[in-house]
């Protein structure tokens, strides 16, 4: 796995889930179901997008194990974001009720089945 590369595209990752959580919560004020719904569909293509720009660049190596390592990267580049940005600027510093959101932890499967799946699609 070429970090460097994982790094900035775990960033990019990270930008384009904040700006889809963005529109869809308060540009088109979803809720409920319908937000939940629309969040998980884009979170899914955000993945492979990402995904699919990170395993196209020259010298990375492809594999279900490199596209599971590049989620994991993914999820974890974006909690250090979200605890150094977003949970102190935009939830109010609730910590609690950030990581109560039980959506977040299926969109990190969500996260880990389709950038595995691309990694090995591109293998």
């Amino acid at each position: 796995m070429n970090w460097t590369k994982a790094l900035l595209t775990s960033g990019l990752f990270w930008v384009l889930v904040f700006f889809e959580y963005a529109i869809l919560s308060m540009g088109l004020d979803l809720t409920g179901a319908v937000f939940i719904t629309f969040f998980f569909i884009f979170l899914a293509i955000i993945t492979m997008i990402c995904s699919v720009v990170y395993f196209n660049l020259k010298g990375v190596d492809t594999g279900f194990g490199q596209g599971f390592m590049l989620g994991l990267m993914f999820i974890i580049i974006g909690l250090i974001l979200d605890l150094a940005i977003t949970i102190p600027i935009f939830a109010g510093g609730d910590y609690n009720a950030f990581f109560s959101w039980w959506y977040m932890y299926v969109g990190w499967g969500i996260v880990l089945i389709f950038s595995s799946s691309v990694g090995m699609a591109k293998s």
